[in-house]
């Protein structure tokens, strides 16, 4: 809806990736940190699990951090 539709309440994503944040299989920390899950820790996703996303240049485009820490990560152990 209109409170929600803006750039800071949205991460682009490739729709595997998309599926795997949505099945709570990927996740990000406050920082803008990738976490994966431990299930996915033997698959090509493994290899995103730490890294840092590519952000905007300007800060107030950047996605929410109330909106990213509201949801829960997944398990990484």
């Amino acid at each position: 809806g209109a409170k929600t539709n803006h750039v800071s309440n949205g991460i682009l994503l490739r729709s595997d990736l998309h599926t795997l944040f949505d099945l709570g299989l990927i996740g990000l920390t406050g920082q803008y940190k990738v976490v994966v899950s431990y299930t996915l820790k033997n698959s090509e996703y493994a290899e995103y699990d730490d890294n840092q996303i590519l952000l905007p240049q300007g800060v107030s485009d950047y996605p929410s951090k109330e909106a990213i820490t509201t949801r829960p990560l997944p398990a990484n152990h």
